[in-house]
């Protein structure tokens, strides 16, 4: 009986979870609503409120979850063992654009609540610069060890993540524009998307091993 119980709560925390990602990613923060959460959660506000207590902690919880996801992806890829250095850019860059493939709204949320002034944009702030020089050290040091080899270029390892980070997410921004014109590519989303990694990929190693 306890079992069942906590996996019903546990299905409840999900349905909520997912109903208010899905509310604050098409609408940001300010414009996603509690009610809305719950009628698409399929649960009463007053449980939402018992699970979560308020919008901001959903906010939260959600936006860590993201980061989290984020630093595993890329980190995991970045520090696999056993793989030389241009397989493990090449991967990480991969890794990063199939991220945001599978959350494809996540950017111009970002962007948006950037750009809000707010103590979530603080937020936001703070956890990726969590992120960025951690990830700028550890790219640092193998790209020095690999230009001492002569096998890759001597670069600031802050320009590859931000070069990396424009072309990945540039797509993104784009496509729902290039829908709403009719641009003919724009109906085969999946090949443009295909094309799109793959010159990522090719830009970011060409800089790094143009020797």
């Amino acid at each position: 009986m306890v079992n069942k119980t906590k996996n019903e709560n546990a299905s409840v925390e999900e349905r909520i979870l997912k109903a208010a990602e899905e509310e604050f990613l098409n609408k940001g923060f300010d414009g996603a609503t509690t009610e809305a959460i719950a009628r698409n959660a399929g649960v009463t506000h007053a449980m939402l409120h018992y699970y979560f207590r308020t919008k901001k902690n959903l906010f939260e919880k959600i936006l860590n979850a993201k980061v989290d996801m984020l630093i595993k992806v890329i980190f995991g890829t970045f520090k696999s063992s056993g793989l030389p250095f241009r397989e493990r850019i090449t991967e990480a860059v991969k890794s990063h654009f199939d991220f945001i493939r599978k959350n494809p709204e996540l950017p111009r949320f970002i962007i948006n609540e950037f750009n809000s002034g707010s103590r979530r944009g603080i937020l936001l702030d703070k956890k990726i610069w969590e992120i960025i020089p951690k990830l700028g050290e550890e790219l640092q040091k193998a790209i020095d060890e690999e230009s001492a080899k002569g096998v890759a270029n001597r670069i600031d390892a802050i320009n590859i993540i931000m070069d990396a980070v424009s072309l990945n997410i540039f797509p993104f921004l784009v496509l729902p524009f290039l829908k709403n014109i009719g641009a003919p590519f724009a109906e085969y989303e999946k090949d443009f998307l295909d094309m799109r990694r793959e010159e990522s990929i090719k830009v970011i190693t060409g800089r790094l091993f143009n020797r």
